[in-house]
């Protein structure tokens, strides 16, 4: 665990052992608890924050559930004076009371370093082999230009070696906060730049990740100045 790699390795085995299983079936616990079953390491049991658990959380941490459960897009909204381009990280959880508990102890943690979170619940069941099961969540969703690109980004850049497998999402971000940065998103070459150039092209996928709504991407026939 002291290498990138090997860090990359155990964090990518403990959200693949739940790969045949639809989303949201197994609590993060329930996961990582695997790893411990299986690792030839003498690991002590999970133990997450909870009421009796003062458990002090990290930014790491948190990059660690975003690395796992986390998605990471740009949305386009039309209104009556143009087009917004707003970032978008969002993390999901099975609902259950140690999530509740670690989503607002995020939100808590990541409040004191400037970055304004939401943390809400979705109720809803699925069917998985023909058997109907509980798929409600609890969700952390950070989004919009300032709150994103001014304090989230420079925290997720200081990560930059451990992004892994969702490089392609962060290097979105990228894209657009280099034009944030110098206001390019507010005229039409900018924004024909973010859609056209394809620095925007990730979107929650058929089913979303989070329980929210479905994205769509808005042609460059379409965009006005902001």
């Amino acid at each position: 665990m002291n290498t990138p790699v090997a860090a990359w390795e155990s964090i990518h085995l403990a959200y693949s052992l739940s790969g045949g299983l639809p989303r949201f079936k197994l609590s993060l616990k329930e996961k990582l608890n695997a790893v411990t079953l299986i690792s030839d390491i003498n690991l002590a049991p999970v133990s997450l924050p909870n009421d009796n658990n003062p458990i002090a959380l990290t930014f790491p941490f948190f990059f660690g559930m975003y690395l796992g459960d986390g998605y990471a897009y740009v949305r386009l909204r039309i209104t009556n004076t143009g087009l917004l381009v707003i970032p978008i990280l969002t993390i999901g959880q099975k609902l259950n009371s140690d999530a509740r508990v670690l989503m607002n102890r995020f939100s808590e943690m990541l409040s004191t370093l400037g970055v304004k979170v939401l943390v809400n619940e979705v109720t809803r069941t699925k069917e998985y082999l023909g058997e109907s099961y509980d798929a409600s969540t609890v969700v952390l969703t950070i989004e919009g230009l300032e709150n994103v690109f001014d304090f989230l980004f420079p925290l997720l850049l200081s990560l930059k070696e451990y992004w892994f497998w969702k490089e392609e999402q962060l290097n979105i971000f990228y894209n657009v906060e280099k034009h944030y940065a110098v206001k390019a998103h507010r005229l039409i070459p900018g924004l024909t730049y973010l859609v056209t150039a394809s620095a925007i092209r990730s979107w929650p996928p058929t089913g979303d990740m989070t329980g929210g709504r479905r994205t769509r991407c808005c042609g460059a026939a379409q965009l006005r100045s902001c």
